[in-house]
């Protein structure tokens, strides 16, 4: 559930009570609501610029274009019941193109915004609540190392890589002076193989 504050062609307030009762919503424009409240890159989007996201409408005097602005505002329900917990996501954007996010109400900064999000599994990096056009199509294309990354990036394990890739350059090197000590203790047995072999040959 939440509210549209206008984005795009949608009228200045459009409350969505639930995603299954949007009928009179164009497909698409739902679809960039929800991919811009959930923080989608504007890639994504249906237009280059945010500010093009505004609804402007017809005949507004130029004194009040300055003033305009869109949001959107998704209501996460930590369960079915009524009284569960819930929290809200707010994104708005103003006509000059400045992002504003905020929780609950309180602004927030982007990575605090999606780490909220992360809380509830909505992962904005893998994108992993959205399926968009062209994207089971591109999925297909996909080479083994391309869907291995694509897995990382939705399972979140991909968070982990700098780390990951730390800990293994450490066991190679550890592994490495292994080696190394191992060949250097094994040329010391054969050195000493081959005294004792001399001091024998000596002794006779």
């Amino acid at each position: 559930m939440g509210d549209l504050y206008p984005l795009l062609s949608h009228p200045p307030v459009l409350t969505l009570h639930s995603l299954a009762s949007l009928i009179p919503t164009p497909q698409s424009n739902l679809m960039d609501a929800l991919s811009f409240v959930l923080g989608v890159n504007q890639k994504e989007l249906r237009s280059a610029n945010l500010k093009d996201l505004v609804f402007r409408p017809p005949n507004q005097r130029p004194s009040d274009k300055n003033k305009l602005k869109a949001s959107v505002t998704l209501v996460y329900a930590a369960s079915f019941e009524d009284d569960a917990a819930e929290t809200q996501f707010t994104r708005e954007i103003s006509v000059k193109g400045t992002n504003e996010y905020k929780v609950d109400g309180k602004q927030v900064t982007f990575d605090e915004y999606e780490t909220e999000l992360g809380n509830i599994n909505v992962l904005v990096k893998a994108r992993n609540f959205l399926v968009f056009q062209g994207d089971v199509e591109g999925i297909a294309r996909k080479t083994p190392k391309q869907l291995v990354e694509m897995l990382e990036n939705i399972s979140g394990s991909s968070e982990f890589k700098k780390e990951y890739d730390e800990l293994k350059a450490k066991k190679e090197t550890a592994e490495s002076k292994t080696i190394f000590a191992f060949n250097k203790q094994k040329g010391y047995r054969s050195e000493k193989k081959q005294y004792k072999e001399q001091k024998d040959e000596a002794e006779r």
